[in-house]
């Protein structure tokens, strides 16, 4: 039940059928095939009690003042498309001003339609900024809390409460602040330790950055186009970065890899990009048909190759005969990891140039 339905503990109508079997001993046959059921019906099914109460929606109310919040600052949190009892996380990035006191609390969906601020979620009181802790209804008689949280530095920062966490000491929701950057930049040996210069990573959720790097030797991750933020490099363990750290981090191969970074875990993989190439349905989706990269440094990184195609058909850039690694799109000027089939709009042999030295990655489609 679980494993189709989730955790939401509201009744569910349930499709119900029974699988019948003649058994003799240790012998056991199926009546009438495998295909054959019997008893079907519709049940209602009330799952356990989780334990906790999950809202469809929470609200971050902020201003300069926690004594004067109001209903209008609301601005509702991020969640994924899986149920709320399934996923307790819900996010939302926001850019803080200069020169302005910033005040925050989480609002349930309920206390939002209601009208009222009574039991909104905040930290504990007498604590000054903090990037994470325990949050307690503002109404609480069992804990000491705040009026509303405080972030003191201004930027652009993301807000992640998990609604959910159990915690050494109970079960209560817990907040993280974290500075909220688009890009991940990959200055090194490549690129002549220049940011400008060097490979960006992307984001969709400000935590995993990922992206293709031409990477020669050793190299570090920036989250700005200079030294004065947030720069990373060795830690001392395989695979994980430290902020901060004179320690640059290698690459042994020169190679234009698939890179991944997780920013909360701190770490980092690298997949080399041994063969990259074309598929579709001009080969019926078979083994990819191979480009030739073309990369001297990290701003020209090209691949180039010859394909005929066929008008309205589909295709796609593949990286290592594998589909772990593909880019797709609605347009060859903003290609995606997997993206939607390309086509092109008239048969013909065409000469592909696909440029992954800048984001977006486009492609350049030439018919001969």
């Amino acid at each position: 039940y679980l494993a189709v339905q989730g955790r939401n503990p509201e009744a569910r109508v349930v499709n119900v059928r029974y699988a019948a079997y003649v058994v003799n001993g240790t012998e056991k046959v199926r009546v009438n095939g495998l295909d054959k059921y019997f008893g079907q019906s519709k049940v209602t099914v009330t799952p356990y009690d989780p334990g906790f109460r999950m809202e469809n929606k929470y609200y971050l109310v902020h201003g300069n003042d926690p004594e004067a919040f109001s209903l209008d600052s609301c601005v509702v949190l991020k969640h994924s498309d899986k149920d709320v009892y399934d996923d307790t996380k819900f996010t939302l990035v926001i850019d803080i001003p200069a020169d302005e006191e910033f005040y925050w609390a989480i609002v349930p969906e309920s206390l939002y339609n209601k009208g009222t601020l009574e039991g909104a979620f905040v930290p504990e009181a007498g604590m000054e900024y903090e990037t994470l802790g325990m949050l307690f209804p503002n109404n609480s008689e069992d804990y000491f809390v705040s009026t509303g949280g405080i972030v003191e530095e201004a930027g652009k920062f993301q807000f992640t409460v998990d609604m959910y966490s159990k915690m050494d000491d109970g079960e209560f929701p817990i907040y993280e602040i974290t500075p909220a950057f688009d890009f991940l930049y990959t200055p090194g040996n490549s690129n002549g330790w220049n940011h400008s210069n060097s490979n960006l990573l992307f984001t969709t959720d400000y935590e995993n950055y990922k992206g293709f790097a031409f990477l020669n030797g050793e190299f570090k991750f920036t989250n700005a186009p200079d030294w004065s933020h947030g720069n990373y490099g060795g830690s001392g363990v395989e695979g994980e970065i430290a902020s901060g750290s004179n320690s640059n981090l290698p690459c042994s191969e020169t190679a234009v890899y698939w890179v991944v970074v997780n920013m909360p875990r701190m770490s980092y993989t690298l997949t080399k990009i041994e063969s990259l190439g074309l598929i579709g349905d001009f080969n019926g989706w078979g083994s990819q048909l191979p480009m030739t990269l073309q990369a001297t440094s990290a701003s020209d990184v090209k691949y180039v190759g010859e394909v005929t195609l066929t008008a309205g058909q589909g295709f796609k850039f593949r990286c290592n005969d594998d589909w772990g690694i593909n880019l797709g799109g609605d347009s060859f000027d903003e290609l995606t990891p997997d993206g939607a089939n390309l086509s092109v709009s008239e048969d013909g042999t065409y000469e592909v140039v696909l440029d992954l030295s800048t984001l977006p990655y486009k492609a350049t489609v030439t018919k001969k």
